[in-house]
């Protein structure tokens, strides 16, 4: 599968993904069971993000047809 994320989308992706990721660790939305269910949450997407970031693959950008890789 070819690359479909360009350089300024995956350091987005990247910064966004350590940031979500970084959620539970601020004591920001621990407080009850909804709080730590929306805390979860945070860290699968942010997972993706850098995930996706590191690869440089969206499968969602594949699904849509979109690419921002310049190659």
């Amino acid at each position: 599968m070819d690359t479909n994320v360009g350089a300024l989308d995956r350091m987005m992706r990247v910064v966004f993904g350590l940031l979500l990721a970084a959620v539970p660790f601020t004591n920001f939305l621990t407080s009850d069971w909804i709080g730590q269910l929306m805390a979860g949450v945070a860290v699968l997407v942010g997972a993706s993000l850098i995930l996706s970031g590191a690869l440089a693959r969206c499968f969602v950008y594949r699904f849509l047809g979109i690419n921002t890789c310049k190659a």
